[in-house]
């Protein structure tokens, strides 16, 4: 099984310093109507992007897909260069606060129908943009579900459709229902002024899910936004789904505590409706 890497930097290691910044993480939402079930969550250390995910975290707990959903896909960009093209993970997840069980039937369906979707434990071994996810998930009851665990290293459009298409095709021939997280930082290390002008390009094509349009944009605008990759495959699904929008729940910047305004990393948290 996979075991924590990243407690005690991105996340707390005591259970109840985690439990606490959590708790004022997530904030109280009406319940409502959920017909698409994906999110885009930010995955920096809880202190700079914790209330952006939160956020998403409320809404997800407050949806009815979250609570009727077999399965949790979480999309993750490779920052490390370690693995596959795209690497699934098919062992479980050990947290602080118990085990991640993955749908190993679900994983074995989407890589016999994708080109590129390999078995590989390396990929995620030293990748944090997963696993800052599950303790949020943990927190509003999520570990009881199934997972599936995908990193990124190539996150061009083809790439991309790849994946979508694979995660489609093996929910309807398992009868799989999936709820989505794109795990995605957006711009960094540039100043606000920048991030700002790049983010609001690139939220345009999320707003209208023009997953094509943001893929290559990203490029085009020479952004740095880490998880773009993830967020194609996100929007590619929710229009499959039958969503007409993106819908923008929180966006904030590391600025707001580090009061450094010249290297700014930004944050924002979406879903799909």
């Amino acid at each position: 099984m996979r075991t924590p890497a990243f407690n005690g930097s991105f996340y707390p290691s005591s259970k109840a310093e985690l439990s606490t910044i959590l708790d004022s993480c997530l904030i109280n939402v009406g319940d409502f109507v959920d017909k698409i079930g994906i999110y885009i969550v930010p995955h920096a250390g809880y202190v700079y992007s914790g209330i952006t995910a939160g956020v998403a975290y409320a809404n997800m707990k407050a949806g009815n897909f979250y609570k009727q959903a077999d399965t949790i896909i979480i999309l993750g960009p490779n920052h490390t260069g370690i693995g596959t093209e795209v690497s699934i993970s098919k062992i479980d997840w050990v947290m602080p606060n118990g085990v991640f069980k993955v749908d190993k039937v679900f994983a074995d369906e989407i890589i016999s129908n994708s080109k590129i979707i390999k078995a590989n434990e390396a990929a995620h071994d030293g990748e944090h943009s997963i696993e800052v996810q599950l303790p949020f998930i943990d927190k509003i009851g999520g570990i009881k579900k199934k997972f599936i665990f995908i990193c990124m290293a190539n996150q061009d459009i083809n790439s991309c459709i790849d994946v979508a298409k694979s995660i489609i095709k093996s929910e309807e021939s398992l009868l799989r229902k999936s709820l989505i997280i794109a795990s995605s930082d957006f711009n960094h290390y540039e100043n606000i002024k920048e991030t700002t002008l790049k983010d609001k390009a690139l939220f345009k094509s999320i707003y209208n899910i023009d997953y094509e349009i943001f893929n290559l944009n990203v490029k085009k605008l020479n952004s740095s936004a880490c998880g773009y990759g993830p967020i194609t495959v996100a929007e590619y699904v929710a229009k499959n789904r039958g969503a007409k929008r993106g819908v923008l729940l929180n966006y904030s910047n590391s600025a707001n505590v580090t009061k450094d305004y010249e290297h700014v990393v930004s944050y924002a948290s979406w879903r799909f409706e």
